[in-house]
């Protein structure tokens, strides 16, 4: 009868090999392990890695998930932070607003309850609806066409010399920081003096405007009128 009881061994079984360490090399780039270093390196190099918010490049350090752990708790504080640091500053920027509205108001409170006021007897505003404030500038010797407004208007220099002429009459002027009075619907002219340039204000009390023709050289050196 055939022996079928397991017998030694003749031929020697092959293993598989070790798994490989990691290359020094992966990828084309270089990895620097922790346990590689001289003890202490690891924990500086990690330091000045995330003191430098960055990792130099080309190279990848390996560390363990409690080096891991603590990188990430670094990054994390940086990061609360920055937030404190930009929540701090919005509030003392709010903070001042209120200190500056607080003084503002209570000056005003206190002007008040002194009773100090800007007039005497009884003063108020006038509703200003459909008056025209303008300002225009002349060069010297330029004046405008005859015309009449559609309401009363008031004519202020506030530089230079003035020349203007109301129908019917002849050609007048007006010194600096002074004014002239034009009923609504005369026909006039207005402008600057030969040699002087003219800034006029102009308040006209109504809407409405006829222009005509323009103003002969006569009329304009005071020999004519209209």
């Amino acid at each position: 009868m055939r022996d079928n009881r397991p017998g030694p061994i003749d031929a020697e079984v092959e293993f598989p090999p070790p798994p490989r360490a990691p290359s020094s090399e992966l990828y084309g780039r270089p990895l620097a392990f922790a346990d590689d270093r001289e003890p202490g390196a690891v924990d500086d190099k990690m330091e000045r890695l995330v003191g430098r918010n960055q990792v130099e490049p080309g190279i990848e350090v390996l560390t363990t998930p409690r080096e891991g752990r603590v990188v990430g708790s670094i990054e994390k504080e940086v990061e609360m932070r920055g937030r404190a640091r930009a929540i701090t500053g919005a509030f003392l920027w709010l903070v001042a607003g209120l200190v500056v509205m607080f003084l503002w108001r209570g000056d005003g409170a206190q002007t008040f309850a002194q009773g100090q006021t800007t007039f005497t007897g009884n003063s108020f505003r006038v509703d200003n609806e459909g008056v025209r404030l303008s300002r225009r500038g002349f060069d010297a010797g330029a004046r405008s066409h005859w015309h009449a407004h559609g309401a009363d208007q008031l004519l202020f220099v506030q530089e230079g010399r003035m020349r203007y002429q109301r129908e019917g009459s002849r050609m007048q002027e007006v010194n600096l920081h002074e004014s002239t009075y034009l009923p609504g619907g005369m026909a006039h002219w207005h402008g600057a003096v030969p040699g002087r340039a003219l800034t006029q204000v102009s308040v006209i009390f109504g809407e409405g405007i006829e222009w005509m023709e323009p103003v002969t050289d006569a009329q304009y050196e005071g020999d004519a009128d209209r």
